[in-house]
C-alpha cells in the first residue's frame, strides 16, 4: 500500500511489476497481509528512486544508506516496565556504521551492563536476575554519545 491504496498484488510469488517499483518511489509503503481469517498491516518502510534494487539473480545493488539515515529516529521501549524478572529492549540507532550500545546504570551511575546492539534496528531480552528492586537508567549509545535514556523500573 501507498498512502492507504494498493500498489502491487501477487502470490505465493513476487508481484509481477517488481522491477517497476521505482515509478511508485519515492514513497513509504506499507506490507498488507490478509489470508481471509486475520490481518496484518507493516510499519512504514522507505523506498527512495535512489536506491538500486536488489536483483532477484543474487546480486546485490547498492543501497543508499545515506537517504535511509536521514529519515530515522533513534527508539528506546523497555517492555514491560515496570518489570520483574526481564524486560525487551526495543531498539532503533540512526546510522548503520556506528558502534551501537545499550547500557544500563544504577542510581548511583553504576554500570550494571553494556550489551552490544545487533544491527541498525531490533530487541534485545534483558534478564533481571542480577537487578536488586529500584529504579534504573537504560541508555542507547551510539558512537559512545547518548541519543536516548529511559527509566526501568525492576519490581521483585
Amino acid at each position: 500500500m501507498k498512502n492507504g491504496g494498493s500498489v502491487h498484488g501477487g502470490s505465493n510469488s513476487k508481484p509481477t511489476d517488481y522491477l517497476t517499483l521505482g515509478t511508485d518511489a519515492p514513497g513509504i509503503f506499507n506490507l498488507y497481509l490478509d489470508n481471509g481469517y486475520c490481518n496484518v498491516t507493516s510499519g512504514d518502510m522507505i523506498v527512495d528512486t535512489n536506491c538500486t534494487p536488489i536483483t532477484w539473480a543474487g546480486k546485490p545493488g547498492r543501497l543508499n544508506t545515506e537517504a535511509i539515515e536521514s529519515r530515522l529516529k533513534p527508539v528506546l521501549n523497555l517492555v514491560p516496565n515496570p518489570a520483574e524478572n526481564g524486560t525487551k529492549l526495543v531498539y532503533t540507532f540512526t546510522r548503520f556504521e556506528s558502534e551501537k550500545r545499550i547500557e544500563v546504570y544504577d542510581v548511583t551511575g553504576r554500570l550494571m551492563v553494556s550489551l552490544l546492539a545487533d544491527g541498525i534496528q531490533g530487541n534485545i531480552w534483558l534478564s533481571l536476575d542480577r537487578f536488586t528492586p529500584g529504579i534504573y537508567q537504560v541508555v542507547l549509545k551510539q558512537d559512545g554519545n547518548v541519543l536516548l535514556h529511559e527509566k526501568l523500573s525492576v519490581i521483585k
